[in-house]
């Protein structure tokens, strides 16, 4: 029995020292044909980190790509609402001018010149009970501006530029009298769509 056990360990034992040395060939024969052949596995241990080096630099650009992608977009959104702003103060003046006159021929010729301009889509004229009382779209005059913009944005105090759910800027700016709130300015302006993904 105890020869049986000794045999068995011998034979295990030879076969772990079978596959040792198998390995070892192995591992020999990478490293003869690495040396026997030095030239090619110089190439593709170049080639091998050159990828390597490309693949780590691409992801570095594109993440850098889309960090001046995603600045420069804001920056132009925050432009176009800059924009807005500063142009409803003139328009707002001569729109009020207008007004304590009451010419409103006047006024509709004004934003019916100011309309045709790129990207304005509509501009309108609310008074102080909220109902749009000029606009470049005939069909609204009448209705009430809570039917066509937030109902929100009609008590604003102060020029603000919000955007609705079609990416289109929404400016109000309040029309002041001398004494009192003469009512609200509403520009509709459809920013240009600029695609800063593609080269």
């Amino acid at each position: 029995m105890e020869r049986k056990k000794s045999l068995i360990k011998t034979e295990n034992s030879n076969k772990s020292k079978e596959t040792e040395m198998k390995d070892e060939r192995k591992g020999n024969s990478v490293l003869a044909f690495m040396k026997k052949h030095s030239v090619l596995t110089t190439i593709l241990i170049s080639l091998i980190i050159i990828f390597i080096v490309y693949l780590v630099l691409d992801f570095r650009a594109t993440r850098e790509n889309k960090r001046i992608i995603e600045t420069a977009t804001t920056e132009i959104e925050q432009m176009n609402r800059s924009m807005l702003t500063l142009l409803s103060k003139p328009l707002v003046w001569s729109i009020r001018a207008e007004m304590l006159r009451g010419n409103d021929e006047q006024i509709a010729l004004l934003i019916a010149d100011m309309v045709k301009e790129r990207n304005f889509q509509n501009i309108f004229i609310i008074n102080t009970d909220g109902q749009i009382i000029i606009s470049t779209n005939k069909r609204q005059e009448g209705l009430q501006a809570s039917e066509v913009i937030p109902a929100n944005l009609l008590n604003a105090e102060n020029a603000i530029v919000e955007e609705d759910q079609n990416y289109n800027l929404i400016m109000i700016a309040p029309i002041m009298g001398f004494d009192q709130k003469l009512g609200n300015l509403i520009i509709e302006y459809q920013p240009q769509r600029i695609n800063l993904s593609n080269p």
